[in-house]
């Protein structure tokens, strides 16, 4: 099976499981992170040789994140704040829902002073 690998940027604090504040503090970062996602996943289908989206019924998910220092977000929240990226790369045609997105490995002990970043590979 082929692979899509996807990168998007590190998500806000406010897109955290455990942030706090009114619904719509949130709304706007997160609105933000999926359409973000879509494009990315839409360039990186076209790097990888996609003539058009896959619509994978399945797919595991492994993310890497690259962070600017040592400072490292609990594996399980990190995922949560990748919500609406993973949803942006399911509307772009990536998975055919993301119902359909099972977890792989998460590593958030990286480190990438000069590009910090998320890698989504499904």
């Amino acid at each position: 099976m082929a692979k899509i690998t996807v990168t998007v940027a590190i998500p806000s604090n406010k897109l955290s499981p455990h942030a706090k504040g009114h619904w719509r503090s949130k709304s706007v970062p997160t609105k933000a992170s999926r359409a973000a996602a879509v494009i990315a996943s839409l360039n990186a289908m076209g790097y990888q040789g996609f003539k058009r989206p896959p619509l994978w019924k399945k797919a595991r998910l492994h993310i890497k994140a690259y962070f600017p220092t040592a400072c490292r977000w609990d594996q399980l929240n990190f995922i949560g704040a990748c919500k609406a990226a993973i949803d942006g790369c399911a509307d772009a045609g990536i998975v055919e829902n993301d119902k359909g997105v099972s977890m792989g490995s998460v590593d958030t002990s990286l480190i990438d002073k000069t590009n910090p970043r998320v890698e989504l590979t499904f």
